[in-house]
């Protein structure tokens, strides 16, 4: 380590990186306290080990030092921030499945498509299939 690396005036080479700020901020709002030494690391191992309850796309429940649960967003290479261990996802909207089944239907989303396509410069006709 050089001279002007911060981690040379920490002890034991311990250093808080600006890429985890947010998530101690949020650790120590939602814990009461700060973080000890290494938590940080065991709660990616947790994630990294599939040892974590996966409860949303980038969020996991894991288990503190002191085995109190505790929801946290992020990945296997960094954590952006805590939740409390009773949130839920939000129910959200979800991507809606277009069923071509009825003839009403296709014609529906054919409009739909066609209005798309020509919006974006793309000739309908040649897309969909239809004749001129």
């Amino acid at each position: 380590m050089s001279e002007a690396d911060p981690r040379a005036e920490r002890p034991g080479g311990w250093y808080l990186g600006r890429e985890s700020w947010s998530f101690h901020r949020q650790f120590f709002e939602r814990c009461g306290r700060a973080a000890v030494h290494h938590e940080y690391t065991d709660i990616l191992w947790q994630i990294r080990l599939g040892k974590a309850e996966r409860v949303s796309k980038d969020f996991y429940r894991v288990k503190l030092a002191d085995g109190a649960p505790v929801i946290v967003r992020g990945g296997n290479k960094v954590l952006l921030g805590v939740l409390p261990p009773d949130w839920t996802p939000p129910a959200g909207k979800r991507a809606s499945t277009l069923t071509l089944g009825a003839k009403a239907t296709r014609d529906a989303a054919t409009k739909v498509l066609s209005a798309h396509l020509q919006r974006i410069g793309i000739p309908a006709r040649e897309v969909i299939g239809r004749s001129p």
